[in-house]
């Protein structure tokens, strides 16, 4: 397997969405998703690293250094893209 990652960390798309009614289905989409990140960087000789491996808040907090390391955990869609750009994506 060979997933992008973000200098070795896996990464999730964030995306908010509303669900206003069911008859007609009336979907509403938040216009910019965001990123979060994992912590550890990813690998696959450690499936048992969850914090390599889940991208929550509530999975990454338990990090040691998660205080000083969680503003670097979530990116907004333009730093992404901007990266994206950058590395021939």
């Amino acid at each position: 397997e060979d997933p992008l990652l973000v200098d070795g960390h896996k990464f999730d798309i964030r995306q908010w969405v509303l669900v206003s009614d069911w008859n007609p289905v009336t979907v509403w989409l938040y216009q910019e998703c965001y990123l979060r990140f994992a912590l550890s960087k990813w690998s696959t000789d450690n499936f048992e690293d969850r914090l390599a491996h889940l991208c929550n808040n509530s999975v990454q907090k338990d990090d040691a250094g998660f205080e000083e390391k969680k503003d670097e955990s979530m990116w907004e869609a333009d730093t992404f893209r901007a990266w994206l750009q950058a590395n021939g994506h």
